[in-house]
């Protein structure tokens, strides 16, 4: 049986992101390649039961969150303008209780699909459902990599497999 389960999934998220290096490379793909945290930790947490995503999967998902995006996305700008001042540990807490509440909505919502077992890199589907090429946007591979148990090289150059 798998623990998929909000609370599960936050506590993975915390000690995952706390990680050496996975917050930088977090942020990086946030911000230059629009990919959500949330989702990239998500798949990463999935991976952990073996559990796979399509790139229609992540689509789902990215529309189940579509509202709570675009508040996170404006309240991230305050926070990020409130940097330096007495409000931006307020506003940084505040951010971090929406992201649980986007997290929680990303596991309901992932309790409806039907996710398949399989050795397979979940972020390689987000980068597709992303209409990345990662065999053209090499410089995306080891930055996905780094939140992935497996080697998407090895994917990326060895499959033919539509994702």
């Amino acid at each position: 049986m798998h623990d998929l389960t909000a609370n599960s999934f936050w506590q993975f998220s915390l000690r995952f992101y706390g990680q050496e290096n996975i917050e930088k490379t977090c942020i990086t793909l946030q911000e230059q390649y629009g990919f959500n945290v949330n989702i990239l930790l998500l798949c990463r947490f999935l991976e952990e039961f073996s559990l796979t995503l399509n790139s229609e999967q992540v689509g789902s998902l990215m529309q189940s969150i579509s509202e709570s995006e675009t508040s996170l996305r404006a309240f991230r700008l305050r926070r990020k303008q409130a940097k330096g001042t007495k409000k931006y540990e307020v506003l940084l807490q505040q951010e971090l209780e929406i992201e649980k509440v986007q997290q929680s909505a990303l596991i309901r919502h992932v309790s409806d699909l039907d996710l398949t077992c399989s050795l397979f890199p979940n972020v390689a589907s987000y980068a597709t459902y992303k209409a990345i090429d990662l065999n053209k946007v090499t410089a995306l591979v080891p930055l996905l990599n780094a939140l992935s148990r497996y080697d998407l090289a090895t994917f990326i150059y060895n499959s033919n497999d539509k994702i």
